[in-house]
């Protein structure tokens, strides 16, 4: 069964990192760590993970 909510869940992820971002906030991530984080999610949540 597919966790439905983790491409949504990405999806908050980035719209929270881009609003921080724009109110001149500091999005202070690990190098990559996001963007690895992020493809996981999506993979999971369409069913191409293992």
């Amino acid at each position: 069964m597919e966790a439905l909510w983790l491409t949504p869940l990405a999806t908050v992820m980035r719209c929270q990192a881009a609003y921080m971002e724009r109110m001149g906030q500091r999005v202070d991530w690990e190098a990559g760590k996001l963007k690895k984080i992020l493809e996981l999610l999506e993979d999971a949540g369409d069913g191409s993970a293992s």
